[in-house]
């Protein structure tokens, strides 16, 4: 956000980056296993369904203009490409380029944090 004019100058959503592979029906079904740059909408973890989506922390990295988040509920630490529009965010060219700490993605994984 612009701080001086209130601008919102860019966005990302966790919400288009979601994938389940409980409902056919539902647009972002598929493999979650299989798409460890999609967030797995059906992964609780130590977090109860409120507060799933519960960041920590964000920090940039202006070298490679890149977005960490720190997941609560995931228990990971997720890298996000900064260098694109908020429209071309909401595509798969916005999905995690990194993640860390515990698969969710894939239940088989070791956790680390």
């Amino acid at each position: 956000m612009n701080h001086k004019t209130d601008d919102i100058v860019w966005e990302w959503h966790v919400w288009d980056h979601l994938m389940q592979d409980h409902d056919i029906a539902l647009d972002n079904y598929g493999d979650v296993a299989g798409n460890p740059g999609k967030i797995n909408l059906n992964y609780f973890g130590s977090s109860d369904k409120v507060e799933w989506n519960h960041i920590y922390s964000i920090d940039y990295n202006a070298e490679k203009d890149q977005i960490l988040l720190s997941s609560h509920s995931f228990n990971e630490i997720w890298i996000i490409d900064h260098h694109m529009s908020s429209e071309e965010a909401k595509s798969s060219r916005g999905d995690l380029l990194y993640r860390w700490g515990n698969p969710a993605y894939d239940t088989k994984g070791e956790q680390v944090l």
